[in-house]
């Protein structure tokens, strides 16, 4: 199974994504910068992106390999590899800094439950190893869909009906999910751990993503060619969708906020995708931000941003930018450790 040469346009959306995620977790830290909380809650979600991107590329990975013999193991390994080794190195850190008294494990989950992905599944996930959440999202479908796609292919060898009909799937389930929950009663916290963080209520954003990778595949002409007009809408559709002016007990709010934002955001993959040409000196430091971009989301709030909030507010300490810039640098320090020790050696047996 081949791998995708690198597009600059990727790597900027991934290291805008990673971006979003880092700051709005560090603001805590500089709670006087209120201009940054406020631009932070009108831009896209971090995860969205994220989750629109990696659609796209395993989905455009999938349509490439489905004729291939043992392409779904071949996957499965090559995924696992990459996300598996460093997810565990964190777990097993966020468990030793309970243990440390570092951080508190109020979460009522087992310990199994986070090796499996199955901390919300069914339920939502509060509190330890928050982060996690958005990985069963992914983990879940890429092993699931995978095998489906295989058995359908023995009775349906045309492989694009069958990923149009996945993807289709994985949006009706993300706004099915939404629609049988919308009776819960929600305010700000509750919408965002049952609607926002439940697993099978954001396949949709994958989902998405796969449909615009069965049009880069099918009709890549007419893709390039509406790439900036889509982008407009999916800009226009995100500016006027924030979250700021949502009823949290709408219907809208439960089932369709959500869903719109995702296919906004995979509004803005073609654009991204043709964008190549970058000065080489900038392009390299998007590059490497974009390559440790997942070790930056496992270890910027568990391991970082809250630790340094508890000792803060077990000393009065109020915080400011001071706080907010040693949050970035040992993020980043750790991050790029995590990469190097961890994720890099297990890349290479793929």
């Amino acid at each position: 199974m081949g791998t995708r040469k690198r597009v600059f346009g990727l790597d900027a959306m991934r290291v805008v994504a990673i971006s979003l995620v880092v700051l709005s977790h560090g603001v805590v830290l500089w709670p006087q910068n209120t201009a940054l909380s406020n631009v932070l809650s009108r831009t896209p979600d971090g995860v969205d992106l994220f989750f629109g991107l990696s659609g796209f590329l395993v989905g455009s990975l999938w349509l490439r390999a489905m004729h291939q013999p043992n392409w779904v193991t071949n996957f499965w390994r090559r995924w696992w590899l990459r996300t598996l080794p460093a997810y565990y190195a964190v777990l097993i850190l966020s468990y030793v800094a309970v243990a440390c008294g570092w951080i508190a494990n109020d979460s009522t989950l087992p310990w199994w439950r986070f090796t499996t992905f199955t901390q919300n599944i069914v339920e939502p996930l509060k509190g330890f190893f928050w982060e996690s959440w958005s990985l069963t999202v992914q983990q879940w479908s890429y092993f699931l869909l995978p095998p489906l796609l295989w058995l359908a292919s023995r009775v349906v060898p045309r492989k694009l009906p069958l990923f149009l009909l996945a993807s289709l799937t994985l949006v009706g389930v993300g706004w099915g999910c939404r629609w049988g929950l919308a009776d819960i009663h929600a305010d700000a916290f509750w919408w965002d751990v049952w609607f926002r963080k439940l697993a099978p209520c954001r396949v949709d954003t994958l989902g998405a993503g796969m449909l615009v990778a069965a049009w880069h595949a099918v009709r890549p002409a007419s893709l390039q060619r509406l790439r900036w007009p889509l982008a407009v809408v999916g800009v226009v559709v995100l500016v006027f969708t924030d979250n700021q002016a949502l009823d949290w007990n709408d219907s809208y709010a439960k089932i369709g906020f959500l869903g719109i934002r995702a296919l906004a955001v995979a509004l803005l993959i073609p654009v991204m995708n043709g964008l190549t040409s970058w000065p080489s000196k900038g392009k390299r430091a998007i590059a490497h931000v974009s390559a440790i971009s997942y070790s930056l989301y496992l270890v910027n709030l568990g391991l970082i941003a809250t630790p340094m909030r508890r000792v803060m507010t077990e000393r009065g300490i109020e915080g400011g930018w001071l706080w907010f810039l040693l949050y970035l640098a040992v993020t980043y320090v750790a991050a790029s450790a995590l990469h190097r020790w961890v994720e890099k050696p297990l890349m290479r047996l793929r």
